[in-house]
């Protein structure tokens, strides 16, 4: 894919990720699974994308940190797009020490705490008591009161 194609790309990405997000992952793969029951949930099919951690290491850092692969991946959910459930496939780079330590970096927050939904999604879900609703429960709830029918 020209360059030119990957960045138009990444700008259309933009709208659907949490805030930059972009900034510090790079799209590797797309999946789009299609789920034939669709009485069992609201957005029955899912769009998969996969990200992969940039080397966001300080200047200072290159020196000291050398790349020791990926971790394993983290599933994180975020808004729907389309009539699709969002999940994002998230893994960051590990990196080795100079003494041999295993270190990864924490540039950007993943999930929300306690949850594994993106920060945006969890705080859309938030209830007013503090609690987190189901994720079907609120997004039925506002399409059923847009007046869509689901």
């Amino acid at each position: 894919m020209a360059k030119e194609d990957v960045n138009k790309l990444s700008a259309l990405l933009g709208f659907f990720l949490p805030q930059d997000m972009l900034n510090y992952f790079e799209v590797v793969d797309v999946a789009l699974t299609y789920n034939d029951d669709e009485e069992k949930d609201l957005f029955p099919n899912v769009l998969d994308l996969y990200l992969d951690e940039k080397d966001n290491r300080a200047e200072e850092m290159k020196g000291l940190l050398k790349p020791n692969g990926f971790t394993e991946e983290t599933v994180v959910n975020d808004f729907p797009v389309r009539d699709n459930k969002l999940r994002l496939h998230i893994r960051r780079r590990r990196w080795i020490t100079q003494d041999g330590t295993n270190l990864v970096l924490d540039t950007i927050p993943l999930v929300a705490a306690g949850t594994r939904f993106s920060p945006e999604l969890a705080a859309f879900l938030k209830e007013g008591d503090g609690q987190y609703a189901s994720y079907s429960e609120v997004i039925g709830n506002l399409v059923r009161s847009k007046g869509f029918k689901g």
